[in-house]
């Protein structure tokens, strides 16, 4: 049956219809409506984008996989049932949990061609030595950013090898305070950064090039330390070394411009 016969201005219906299909078509959008953009962070230029609120995945509901905004087929992803975190919504926002016992999500194929930056949006709820970020690859390499709230004066951390002596320390803010906190590291050799919202250390860690991104899992390069129990908003990875400057004056605040609920 003809839809606009049931419609009590049939003549009026037919006619908006006609004008909205009209349009679609001019614009080159086929099949259905374009999903909007997700909002600017300020620096822009990032080669993966993960942003947990832009999930189909329902709410408190294991997630096998998270878009990157940037190409298709290029997903953080887990196959193990076992393993997949979930994805936690309120009215306003979302982000993914990882439950602190064997969660992970990770990008095995990986190909950057210098220096990374790794920006996470995330609720660090371990009060234990705990992995954030993993870089890794078969020769041996692992650089991670790890939360260290138990020892001495908190801090943020990027160690480089089976070392825990190398890297880089901010001892001013404690990740694992149970609030949510933009956490940045630019694993760059000689030149790299660790971030803590608008507080950026620079320093010197192990050079190398990973092919294996991944978040929630641990003991990575003999480190040790605890599954990661953290929930994250959203995932920023740069193809480059990002600069203090833009971490701490463009992204930070973009980014918590984007999410007010969860930092207002």
């Amino acid at each position: 049956m003809d839809a606009d016969l049931l419609h009590p201005n049939a003549n009026g219906y037919k006619a908006m219809a006609t004008g909205v299909h009209s349009a679609i078509v001019a614009r080159g959008w086929t099949g259905v409506l374009p999903v909007p953009a997700a909002p600017s962070v300020g620096v822009n230029d990032y080669s993966y984008r993960f942003v947990a609120s832009r999930s189909t995945t329902p709410a408190d509901s294991a997630i096998a996989s998270l878009n990157n905004e940037v190409e298709a087929g290029t997903d953080l992803v887990q196959a193990v049932s076992t393993k997949q975190p979930l994805l936690r919504r309120t009215a306003n926002d979302a982000w993914v949990d990882f439950d602190g016992t064997d969660d992970v999500l990770a990008l095995p194929s990986f190909s950057p061609s210098g220096g990374v930056t790794v920006a996470i949006l995330a609720r660090v709820q371990s009060t234990a030595f705990t992995s954030l970020v993993n870089l890794s690859n078969s020769g041996g390499l692992n650089i991670q950013m790890v939360s260290q709230p138990q020892v001495g004066t908190a801090k943020l951390d990027l160690r480089a090898g089976t070392d825990p002596r190398l890297g880089l320390s901010d001892t001013t803010k404690n990740p694992g305070d149970g609030a949510w906190h933009l956490l940045v590291g630019v694993f760059n050799g000689a030149s790299s950064i660790v971030a803590f919202d608008t507080v950026a250390t620079s320093g010197s860690i192990g050079a190398g090039l990973a092919n294996r991104l991944s978040f929630g899992d641990t003991n990575m390069g003999g480190l040790g330390g605890v599954p990661t129990n953290y929930d994250v908003a959203e995932i920023l990875v740069y193809n480059r070394a990002l600069t203090s400057a833009e971490i701490t004056g463009t992204l930070f605040p973009a980014v918590k411009a984007n999410h007010p609920t969860l930092m207002p």
